[in-house]
């Protein structure tokens, strides 16, 4: 079978985006009247503009308040989602984050 994605960007001034799947051809409809009122729940709980917030502003290594740490990836095993703080100096130059 066919899966079928509908993937739009939520918020005016982050990239967030939703992403809806189904395996019905014929729910596009409906993934769309969902993802209409998944937005309303998010910006009446202002749960969309806590996430703008925290994207608007990245978290760096100094954060965790581990001395000497540069920089670090975290992958959970059970979203396989991946955490990474912004790069800093000395990594901030491309060529430097491949040594």
């Amino acid at each position: 079978g066919y899966l079928y994605v509908h993937d739009s960007y939520i918020s005016e001034t982050q990239d967030i985006s939703l992403v809806l799947i189904t395996n019905e051809r014929e729910q596009h409809i409906t993934i769309i009247e969902c993802k209409q009122r998944i937005v309303e729940q998010m910006t009446a709980q202002k749960t969309l503009e806590k996430l703008e917030g925290v994207l608007a502003t990245p978290f760096v290594c100094a954060d965790t308040k581990i001395p000497h740490l540069r920089h670090f990836i975290y992958k959970s095993q059970s979203s396989s989602q991946i955490v990474c703080p912004e790069y800093t100096a000395p990594y901030t130059a491309e060529e430097d984050r491949k040594h």
